[in-house]
């Protein structure tokens, strides 16, 4: 995977693909207690509902993904994103999306709902609290970080 092509990836959909009403959106994000790792998640608490981009900077990338399935139980919603072109939509199941990420005539480049995705089970029990302890983690891990910076100062 191309790093430099996936971070970019990641902000165009944390920008672009995430409306303002998710409690939290972020990248890089592992449910508590979990071996699995989200490159871009999204929650919203009121609806109990989360959308997971798995983000793909090839198309060697994503034919070697065989991780991607096992993050559907922690999704109510899920896409794959990648340059334009690297994913064909006919060959993702009916309920995932695609978004693509193109350059528009006037030279921004952003996100394009290629396939919308179906809407997946909801959420069990058990991993909407794993998602909302991962929460907490993070948020324990950030706080801890900006302390030790201000007393750095």
């Amino acid at each position: 995977m191309n790093h430099t092509v996936s971070t970019e990836i990641k902000k165009m959909v944390l920008r672009d693909a995430y409306p303002g009403y998710y409690d939290l959106k972020t990248t890089e994000f592992t449910p508590y207690h979990t071996d699995v790792r989200f490159d871009v998640f999204g929650i919203r608490r009121a609806r109990r509902e989360s959308r997971i981009v798995e983000v793909k900077s090839s198309r060697a990338d994503f034919l070697s993904d065989k991780k991607w399935e096992g993050y559907l139980p922690f999704a109510t919603h899920f896409y794959f994103a990648a340059p334009e072109g690297v994913i064909v939509p006919s060959e993702l199941p009916d309920k995932v999306g695609l978004i693509e990420i193109i350059t528009y005539k006037n030279g921004y480049v952003g996100c394009k709902y290629t396939k919308l995705c179906k809407k997946l089970p909801p959420l069990g029990e058990q991993n909407y609290i794993k998602i909302i302890e991962g929460a907490f983690v993070r948020l324990r891990i950030e706080l801890e970080k900006t302390e030790a910076g201000s007393h750095d100062a």
